[in-house]
């Protein structure tokens, strides 16, 4: 394990680890951290749950509205209802793909970050030796 040392007089000394020491992560992990970095996904999120929900509302509402009689009190509300489900719907997929897209730019982000990172415990072994 390589430390670094702070000096106050000969009596004190206060050895730091590094930062991949403290975390656990050698040199010889960083491929694998990567791989599992790069093969994360979101499966489903809530906000896509919930847009599936309310497209499966929307239709229920459209065909409660066709199936009913037109005395029926309800029909209109039936037709205001499967409106306002239809927007919100929208709403919640354009939600859903704007998460999306910024959770794959932070994933970048954070590859790039261990590719210097790597770099830089590269150059910190190479300069202990």
């Amino acid at each position: 394990m390589i430390e670094n040392q702070i000096k106050f007089t000969e009596d004190s000394t206060v050895k730091l680890s590094k930062r991949s020491d403290i975390f656990g992560v050698e040199n010889k992990d960083w491929s694998r951290i990567k791989d599992l970095i790069e093969e994360l996904s979101v499966k489903s999120s809530r906000w896509e749950n919930l847009a599936w929900f309310f497209s499966a509302t929307t239709i229920f509402l459209f065909i409660s509205y066709c199936s009913v009689e037109d005395t029926n009190k309800f029909r209109l509300g039936f037709l205001w209802a499967g409106a306002f489900s239809l927007i919100l719907t929208f709403f919640l997929f354009v939600m859903d793909n704007s998460l999306s897209k910024n959770f794959q730019k932070e994933k970048k982000r954070i590859l790039k970050e261990m590719e210097k990172m790597e770099v830089q415990q590269e150059r910190d072994t190479q300069e202990g030796l």
